[in-house]
C-alpha cells in the first residue's frame, strides 16, 4: 500500500489558492491515482474521467496547467511530485517485505514438519534440546541427542584420603600397627571390655570406665 502525502500548508499554497475548489480536489485525486499505480506523477489522458466525477474535469486540468501545478506531457500531464515517494523506493520496500513474508512462511512450514534449521533458538526450544529433525533426501531424520559434557573428577588434596600414596609421614607414624595396641588401650586393665581393640576410647582419661575390670566389678 502507498500513501499520498499532503503537507499542512497544502491548502495555503498560492498556486492552489489561484484555482477553484474543484480543481484542487482534482489535483488530490490525481496524486492518489499516480501513487497507487506508481506513475511518479505521470497522469495519462485516459485516466482523467476515471479519477474524478467533476462536471468539467478538462477545464479543471487546464486551470492546473495555467497555475503551473501540472505540466503538459506527450501522453498526459506531469503532476508536481516533490512531496511524494518515488516509485523506485516504493518497489524496493515492497520487494523487501515480500521476501520477509516468504521467509516467514517457509520457516513456519519447516517448523510444522519438524525441521528447525531456520528457527530462531531464542523462540524455538527444539533448537536447543538436540531433538530437532532435519530433511535428508526428502525424509525427516531425527538428530541423535548429544551426550552431556563430562566433568573432571576433582583430585584429593595431597596428604588426605584413605590411600597410602601422598599420606603425611608424621600422621602415618602415629597410626598403630596391626599388632601394636594404642596407648589408651594399653592403659585399660585386663580383662577389660575395651582391651585387645586397636581403637582409642572416645571417653576422657579420667572417666571411671577406665578403672572398671568387668561389668560385675565396681569402680576402683
Amino acid at each position: 500500500m502507498t500513501w499520498t502525502r499532503l503537507g499542512d500548508d497544502f491548502i495555503d499554497r498560492p498556486e492552489l489558492l489561484a484555482v477553484s475548489r474543484s480543481a484542487r480536489l482534482l489535483h488530490v485525486e490525481a496524486l492518489i491515482y499516480c501513487n497507487k499505480y506508481l506513475l511518479d506523477g505521470a497522469l495519462p489522458y485516459g485516466a482523467l474521467r476515471r479519477i474524478t466525477d467533476a462536471d468539467d474535469p478538462e477545464q479543471d486540468a487546464k486551470a492546473l496547467l495555467d497555475a503551473a501545478v501540472w505540466q503538459e506531457a506527450e501522453s498526459g500531464w506531469l503532476i508536481e511530485w516533490t512531496d511524494q515517494e518515488s516509485a523506485e523506493r516504493v518497489r524496493a520496500r515492497q520487494e523487501y517485505r515480500a521476501e520477509v513474508q516468504e521467509r516467514y512462511r517457509d520457516r513456519k512450514a519447516r517448523h510444522a514438519r519438524g525441521d528447525h534449521s531456520m528457527c530462531d533458538p531464542r523462540y524455538c526450544p527444539d533448537t536447543v534440546t538436540g531433538n530437532a529433525t532435519s530433511l535428508v533426501n526428502g525424509h525427516e531424520s531425527s538428530k541423535t541427542p548429544l551426550p552431556a559434557p563430562s566433568r573432571p573428577v576433582p583430585s584429593r588434596p595431597e596428604g588426605t584420603g584413605t590411600g597410602t600414596r601422598g599420606a603425611d609421614p608424621a600422621r602415618a607414624a602415629a597410626q598403630p600397627g596391626d599388632t601394636q595396641q594404642s596407648e589408651a588401650t594399653r592403659r585399660l586393665p585386663s580383662p577389660h571390655p575395651f582391651s585387645g581393640l586397636d581403637l582409642c576410647c572416645a571417653l576422657p582419661r579420667e572417666h571411671p570406665v577406665h578403672n572398671i575390670d568387668q561389668a560385675t566389678q565396681g569402680p576402683r
